[in-house]
């Protein structure tokens, strides 16, 4: 099964990592395939025939034509013009009179994009560049910047060698330098390294932070547990971001005064020579705007993107239980941005009240990832308790061999949206996400009193917390009557007591499983995948014996038209949901599984295991 397990990830990370070098390939069969100038950029646009700049799925009508040709410069298609704006392929890739061969130098550079109808405000362009997205500015304009009383400071890291590997998540802690009140108003990126560079996160921070300041260390998808409030973001394309005019994030003595900053860097083809020093430059103002901003998240945290499919949606909703117990009062929406990867090709939200929908907050008919549109509201939307705001994510993975599931990497995707608002006190919490078809907003400390029955009978942060004592009994259970080795029957009678516990339940569990991967980055220090086998045997084992449990009732109850509906059988037939159909693979993103439940069950229940049998063994030490 090992052996197994080892071939099938071998496999998925040649076929990842033939996907990924194939557009460099591409460039050297044509002249000047590494300089085509990008039509909405000082830079250039890598995969040229692509839609996506970065290459993936759908082509445009260059790399449609290219393909018809066997992927061959020759005579014809150099005298062809693909993008139909009255110059030629050759003239545009800068070989005028097509008599380029592989290897040759030009004398002539690229002046234009073969794909591209040029210029793209031009009457002959009308209507064919649709799919392609450019940022409404070159460079970032904020009323605010040439205000004198506007000041700035910036967050840099050292610079520092970029690890060989494709997805590096860096974080670092910062003390903000004036500790006055003071709003920030703007922000703008400070890019380094443009080769590596795919998002850069700045979090306030609402505690005491224990971690060093000025030091950069390895972290996940959040910097730390104190930090959590985002405050700026920006991500390829963007030139920085500026805040309403009644509205800033509060910085200093009563605000933040320590700043979180993520960096993720994407080293796609693995370079060992890299190195950079990104960071972002924070504009900041002494008068005090009338409201303090805030960030809310929305979005979907789980999801399928089957291999193949030129259109598969994604939905996430804030729903208005959601709304009508985390805002305190009416919020007004000023900003929003939709966030996908190379996937993504439409994303919207939209605005219902009473079941009825009243407004579209985001629209992007044409999202890329390279140029996502930072929309701005001058009349701020308002949102009431109540209301239900709607995320949908729309993508193409034609050309993708893979199941592509929500992650991290840029190899995987993303389906958020990140919402500027103020006042920033009228809400609770700062996300209002969905994990499959849980609403999240039920799951934080803030937010557990105030819904009833908890997130389907689970007090999340209860349950997670590592001084719960029902909590720690499970545990002991499992640390006294299990072995990595050999599922005994002790164990497996534990497991199954331990079932009915609501947090340890179909989709609940699958939500705690994955907050507790995402914890194990926020700086608690514990080694977890030591301890990835401790679970493994019976609960595959268990699952096995559940499954044929349930298909005896199945054929039970379809053989006895008698019988009167069975009342617990929703609830026990999800147990199937443990029922692995695969091998138990190390974590990883590149999972062979289709079923979720055994795609994910070890290491997440291991980390959740590791976690609380290290707080364990601390007791038992200092007993």
């Amino acid at each position: 099964m090992i052996l197994s397990c080892r071939r099938w990830r071998f496999l998925l990370i040649a076929c990842v990592i033939h996907s990924a070098i194939s557009f460099p390939q591409f460039q050297d069969l044509i002249p000047s395939g590494k300089k085509v100038p990008h039509p909405c950029s000082d830079g250039a646009w890598s995969a040229v025939g692509h839609a996506n700049p970065a290459g993936g799925h759908q082509r445009n009508p260059f790399g449609n034509d290219f393909a018809a040709t066997g992927m061959v410069w020759s005579e014809s298609f150099c005298r062809a013009d693909s993008d139909d704006d009255g110059r030629t392929n050759g003239e545009e890739l800068g070989d005028p009179e097509c008599t380029w061969s592989q290897g040759q130098e030009l004398s002539n550079p690229a002046t234009g994009h073969p794909g591209v109808c040029e210029p793209m405000d031009d009457e002959r362009c009308k209507g064919k560049n649709d799919w392609v997205v450019c940022s409404k500015q070159k460079e970032m304009e904020c009323d605010v910047l040439s205000d004198p009383d506007t000041q700035f400071f910036d967050i840099r890291f050292p610079k520092r060698k970029v690890p060989a590997e494709k997805t590096t998540y860096t974080c670092m802690v910062v003390e903000v330098p004036e500790m006055e009140d003071h709003h920030m108003v703007a922000n703008k990126p400070l890019i380094d390294n443009e080769n590596v560079m795919h998002h850069l996160l700045v979090y306030g921070c609402q505690e005491e932070v224990s971690m060093k300041l000025n030091t950069p260390y390895e972290c996940g998808m959040e910097a730390t547990a104190s930090c959590r409030d985002l405050i700026g973001l920006w991500v390829v394309g963007s030139k920085g971001e500026c805040m309403h005019p009644k509205a800033g994030f509060r910085l200093g003595k009563n605000g933040y005064r320590h700043l979180a900053v993520q960096m993720h860097w994407t080293n796609k083809h693995q370079h060992s020579d890299y190195y950079d020093e990104s960071g972002m430059r924070i504009f900041y103002t002494k008068s005090l705007r009338e409201h303090d901003a805030g960030t809310l998240w929305l979005g979907q945290m789980f999801f399928e993107i089957p291999p193949q499919a030129p259109e598969t949606d994604v939905q996430g909703v804030c729903t208005s239980e959601c709304t009508s117990k985390i805002f305190t009062d009416n919020i007004n929406i000023f900003g929003a941005t939709n966030h996908m990867h190379l996937l993504g090709t439409r994303g919207k939200v939209e605005h219902f009240r009473s079941g009825k929908r009243v407004g579209v907050i985001t629209n992007d008919t044409h999202y890329t990832y390279h140029s996502p549109v930072q929309n701005s509201f001058d009349t701020p939307v308002v949102v009431r308790p109540g209301d239900e705001l709607r995320t949908t994510c729309t993508f193409n993975s034609e050309g993708v061999d893979r199941t592509t599931f929500f992650g991290k990497g840029t190899h995987d995707e993303m389906c958020l949206v990140f919402i500027k608002y103020y006042p920033k006190q009228k809400a609770r919490i700062q996300k209002c996400l969905s994990f499959k078809e849980l609403s999240m907003c039920t799951a934080f400390p803030q937010t557990v009193g105030l819904f009833q029955d908890g997130m389907r009978g689970c007090n999340v942060p209860q349950f997670t917390s590592l001084t719960n004592p029902a909590t720690l009994t499970m545990v002991f259970q499992i640390q006294t009557k299990c072995r990595p080795d050999i599922c005994t029957q002790e164990c497996k009678n534990a497991m199954r007591e331990l079932r009915q516990h609501p947090c340890l339940k179909e989709d609940v569990w699958e939500y705690i499983k994955f907050f507790l991967m995402e914890e194990k980055h926020s700086g608690s220090g514990i080694d977890v995948e030591k301890l990835l086998v401790l679970y493994t045997v019976c609960d595959l084992q268990l699952g096995q014996e559940i499954g044929r449990d349930v298909s005896r009732r199945i054929t039970t109850m379809r053989t006895t038209p008698s019988q009167p509906t069975n009342t617990d059988f929703t609830s026990t037939s999800t147990d199937t949901d443990h029922i692995h159909t695969c091998p138990k693979c190390p974590p990883t993103h590149l999972s062979i599984c289709n079923n979720s439940a055994s795609r994910n069950i070890i290491p997440s229940i291991a980390t959740f295991i590791g976690v609380i049998i290290s707080l364990v063994d601390f007791l038992i030490t200092a007993m």
